[in-house]
């Protein structure tokens, strides 16, 4: 649908003007264009109109420097609250069999057309992931579902200096449209994609039946809701290390797993230990990088695997790339434009290119690949946004919010 309207003067439903792409770079704008019953319109760098087939917009205004968001809704569109969200699907073992499912569909299962990704950052370009705008990071990611016809799109302000002012780091709103147009407007306070890939891909690239040990580098939310992702796998590591900078505030690393931790079930609970050598606790068959190359490890042990860099796009620390790595794989898919641009993880491209003649979506590598292998494999995990607006209907379908 983008292309309407090339003038820029059609009006959303707010009586406000709305312009055309010359926001957005080059690629950006030719990208966006591809996607299917969206408009993705640009009033000013901080206000963005996404309007849907039957011509109904929704406003986002955007402040990086306060880590906001405002979306302007309006009256005609339906709206799924955080809470909702939350109530149907919370951190648990439960939800994450629905989400792993998801994934494991937009990952390795697609059949019919390929799903359309792209992630727009750093003053709307995309030739630079990781760029940061007055302190925060700003995205605007879409996914398409072109078997089902459903594209989500979210907006997500990531903004660390919020912690100091006891305010959310990151607010995300997710908007799902179909031909017939804006399907849903969700506030969206889970992050749960980027996890659940890392869980699935281990569980796809993995030797079946063969036993495994997992360590986890970093010990915060993202590592918590991994802990829940693998949880919910049929197949459960025997050992998982944890290693982190400190205990905040707790007297050891087992105080501080026990009391932030509690909703885990006692299965996998019972098999993890922390563990404050970062070399052990990366000396195992796969390795989580939840510290994006902040830490002190500068090669990862001899019984590596699988080595997952998860939602890290600027890490310095990967000289050990050349002597470690054998495949490597990105879990982006994008697609390529009329430029013929590669749309890899633009980090792991540009760094990793000259070393990894390899690179490849993770989908291309066969089921049960680790056990073939005497090199280790290198993925990053950004997540699909495919797997968000495939959640995004899971909530409508369960809140019965259908138009």
């Amino acid at each position: 649908m983008a292309g309407l309207t090339p003038s820029g003067k059609e009006m959303n439903q707010q009586g406000e003007q709305l312009e055309d792409h010359s926001i957005f770079s080059t690629e950006a704008r030719v990208s966006l264009e591809r996607f299917p019953d969206v408009d993705v319109r640009g009033t000013s760098s901080k206000r963005i109109s996404i309007v849907g087939a039957d011509g109904i917009s929704v406003l986002y205004e955007i402040d990086p420097k306060e880590g906001a968001i405002k979306p302007n809704i309006g009256n005609q569109l339906l709206h799924i609250s955080s809470e909702t969200v939350l109530e149907q699907l919370p951190l648990s073992v439960d939800t994450f069999k629905i989400v792993n499912d998801i994934s494991r569909d937009v990952l390795f299962g697609v059949e019919g057309k390929s799903p359309l990704e792209r992630i727009c950052e750093f003053k709307w370009g995309t030739g630079y992931i990781g760029g940061e705008w007055n302190g925060a990071r700003v995205r605007l990611m879409l996914g398409s579902d072109l078997t089902a016809g459903v594209t989500g799109v979210r907006m997500f302000v990531d903004n660390p200096n919020n912690l100091k002012k006891s305010l959310p780091r990151f607010q995300s709103v997710l908007q799902i449209l179909d031909h017939r147009g804006t399907l849903a407007v969700i506030d969206y306070p889970v992050a749960y994609r980027t996890v659940s890939s890392a869980a699935v891909i281990m569980e796809h690239l993995l030797e079946q039946g063969a036993p495994f040990s997992v360590g986890i580098l970093g010990f915060g939310k993202t590592a918590k809701n991994l802990l829940f992702a693998i949880a919910a796998l049929p197949r459960l590591p025997d050992r998982i290390f944890i290693t982190a900078k400190g205990n905040n505030g707790y007297k050891s690393p087992g105080d501080r797993i026990e009391a932030e931790l509690p909703e885990l079930p006692s299965d996998i609970l019972g098999r993890i230990t922390p563990e404050s050598d970062i070399d052990s606790a990366s000396n195992v068959d796969v390795v989580y990088d939840l510290a994006g190359g902040y830490h002190a490890l500068k090669q990862p042990g001899d019984k590596v695997k699988l080595f997952l860099l998860i939602a890290k796009t600027g890490a310095p620390k990967y000289g050990f790339v050349r002597a470690f790595g054998s495949h490597f794989f990105d879990a982006y898919r994008g697609n390529k434009d009329v430029f013929g641009t590669s749309d890899f993880h633009p980090f792991f491209t540009k760094e990793y290119t000259r070393e990894a003649p390899s690179l490849s979506h993770v989908s291309t590598a066969p089921r049960g690949m680790l056990g073939l292998q005497n090199k280790a494999v290198i993925c990053t995990v950004m997540g699909s946004p495919v797997i968000d607006a495939k959640i995004g209907i899971e909530l409508i379908r369960r809140t019965g919010l259908v138009r």
